[in-house]
């Protein structure tokens, strides 16, 4: 009886200490180009729906994670979105991998929650994607197409800053995030030729 009692008690401070997915993490990374690219239309291609794993767990961000933040991307840090757009900023994303650790869950579950009030995760994963940002011009000509791939492992706990109730969600996005931030340093070089390229009429 104990037991049980020590492991509801232990179910509730876990589902209790749970964070909110952060809005933050849809916001942009790293500083706005110098100089910036003409204001383009930001559209995302091979866009998940879901991705289901082989225990029937949903992983991954929503397409309109992904959206959102390439949207922001676009306009606060690649383009001058005050001006007229001159071409289309097209992201693609391919995931590679996403992959969730069930060894902690039985874990978990065997021990009755309570090896994790010591620390130990209750959840672990690990997701790679590549994605590919090309720059077209109005007639959607490619003028320039920038690759880069990131893997993130990620474990969360009772006590862990990264104890999220959409723990897949955000792992996902961090690293679809990292790819993007690794493909614009390729980009930054080529600014002053995207910007002349997408200028002429």
């Amino acid at each position: 009886m104990k037991n049980v009692f020590r492991s509801m008690i232990a179910l509730a401070f876990l589902l209790s200490s749970c964070k909110s997915f952060d809005p933050a993490f849809l916001n942009p990374s790293g500083d706005p180009f110098n100089p910036k690219l003409p204001a383009m239309e930001a559209q995302v291609e091979n866009n998940l729906v879901a991705i289901i794993n082989s225990s029937g767990q949903t992983v991954g961000a929503s397409p309109q994670d992904v959206q959102t933040l390439w949207n922001r991307e676009a306009a606060e840090i690649i383009t001058d979105a005050y001006s007229d757009k001159q071409g289309y900023l097209l992201l693609k994303v391919n995931t590679i991998e996403t992959k969730g650790n069930f060894l902690y869950p039985i874990l978990s579950g065997l021990t009755l929650w309570t090896i994790n009030l010591f620390g130990v995760p209750t959840m672990g994963g690990k997701s790679t994607v590549e994605v590919q940002i090309d720059v077209m011009d109005l007639n959607r000509k490619l003028i320039g197409s920038y690759r880069a791939s990131a893997t993130k492992k990620m474990h969360t706990g009772m006590f862990s800053k990264t104890n999220y109730k959409e723990f897949p969600r955000v792992l996902y996005l961090l690293t679809v995030k990292e790819a993007i931030q690794e493909a614009k340093k390729k980009m930054q070089p080529d600014l002053d030729r995207l910007t002349k390229q997408l200028g002429k009429k």
